[in-house]
């Protein structure tokens, strides 16, 4: 089973930094949508032996509704939320995030 939280390996300033200016890059600059890549995610849960969303969701302190909206292909994920997810998982935030269909 994966860690808990808090035990998550943290990212350092610089790379949260270099995170940040990516995903505002993305999303202002080129002027789309951005959202987190549930396939990804599942991969990532499978290899730490996450087996569901809702055990990922408790492992994270939140309700199963707010990561289903933040999985959502209609939700615009926060920078704050796709960070503390790459975090617990333990990879870069920009391995979880792709460009989101226009008609979505």
């Amino acid at each position: 089973m994966a860690r808990p939280l808090s035990m998550a390996r943290q990212f350092t300033e610089t790379n949260r930094q270099k995170f940040i200016k990516y995903f505002d890059k993305l999303k202002v600059e080129h002027i789309m949508r951005v959202k987190v890549n549930r396939y990804k995610v599942k991969k990532i849960m499978a290899d730490k032996q996450i087996h569901t969303f809702t055990d990922l969701a408790y492992m994270l302190g939140i309700s199963k509704n707010q990561l289903s909206n933040i999985l959502s292909n209609k939700f615009n994920p926060v920078k704050s939320n796709i960070q503390e997810l790459a975090d617990f998982l333990e990879v870069s935030p920009s391995e979880l995030i792709e460009q989101a269909d226009e008609e979505e």
